[in-house]
């Protein structure tokens, strides 16, 4: 087993639910690593959720990949929009009847369709982020994580080093 060098980054694409295969790409590189994984972490989108979680774990990178492959498995539609129909519909007949008399371009704009408190939820109850900062402090994560997120929430921390 190889520990991963001081200096390389993990870098964590989007792409939805894809983000979740990721997790077994994560377990494949925990069960030939040893020791606390990637000191710089940053991913876009799904990807970012995954690269939060690694960054504000406290224990290693094999039990966070573990930790990470958990979550994922409870992570449902349900979950991230609930099961609001009456609300979806609601909402997607404003937006259709706005694209028909020329009040949209074609986006739902504004906050979207889809309700993603539920998201929000989910992730607040997953990632301790202050863990990252206090990641930082002991050394474990050289520069900070920085984020984005398909509606900006996520955010970005700074850097540590």
């Amino acid at each position: 087993m190889n520990s991963v060098p001081s200096g390389t980054a993990l870098v964590l694409t989007g792409g939805g639910a894809r983000a979740a295969y990721q997790v077994g790409v994560l377990a494949a590189i925990a069960e030939r690593t040893r020791g606390n994984g990637f000191p710089i972490l940053t991913g876009a989108s799904a990807g970012a959720i995954n690269a939060a979680y690694l960054a504000a774990h406290p224990g290693d990178f094999a039990d966070a990949v573990r930790e990470l492959k958990g979550q994922w498995s409870r992570l449902t539609a349900d979950v991230i929009y609930g099961s609001r129909t009456p609300t979806f519909i609601r909402l997607l007949a404003r937006w259709l009847e706005g694209l028909a008399l020329g009040k949209r371009d074609g986006s739902p704009g504004g906050r979207g369709v889809f309700d993603t408190r539920g998201l929000r939820r989910f992730l607040a109850e997953a990632i301790d982020f202050s863990g990252i900062e206090a990641n930082i402090a002991r050394g474990r994560l050289k520069a900070g994580f920085g984020s984005s997120s398909n509606n900006g929430e996520m955010g970005a921390k700074g850097t540590g080093a």
